[in-house]
């Protein structure tokens, strides 16, 4: 049976699948509000022309879905870092990499196809992970301080 000193000294485990998955569904739940966005819109505007309708869901999904996809990394990241016991980065990048390869693979078939905004939309949500996991540091660093 190991010791206290010796579970101490190792590194903790990094939780690979729970990471990544996170990132998954934080694009889940950007997909899900981007949906909501035209489909509350349709409702809203019945009677509209379907060119406009077509113009709308692509400007809706083009703003909500880059803004949306920052925010849900950055939750699923904090919700990651909180269970994880330590290695916070790496699990919250693992976050936010899982989050821009679902992003990559969805946007390839979108009918904008991968350009500038999604590119900058995914180099914002490895920003949005490390950030994640900055905050969640200097939180546990300020409560082992006042501990």
């Amino acid at each position: 049976m190991p010791n206290d000193a010796d579970t101490q000294s190792q590194p903790a485990r990094l939780r690979v699948v729970l990471s990544i998955a996170a990132g998954f569904l934080a694009e889940v739940f950007t997909a899900a509000v981007v949906a909501g966005v035209i489909v509350g819109h349709r409702l809203l505007s019945p009677g509209q022309p379907e060119a406009i309708q077509r113009e709308f869901n692509f400007r809706a999904a083009y703003v909500t879905g880059p803004l949306f996809g920052v925010i849900f990394t950055y939750l699923m990241a904090r919700w990651v870092v909180r269970r994880a016991k330590g290695r916070y980065m790496a699990h919250a990048m693992l976050v936010a990499a899982g989050a821009v390869v679902a992003h990559v693979l969805t946007a390839l078939g979108a009918p904008g196809g991968y350009g500038l905004v999604p590119a900058i939309a995914d180099v914002l949500k490895l920003v949005a992970g490390a950030t994640a996991a900055f905050v969640s540091e200097r939180q546990r660093a300020s409560h082992a301080v006042a501990a």
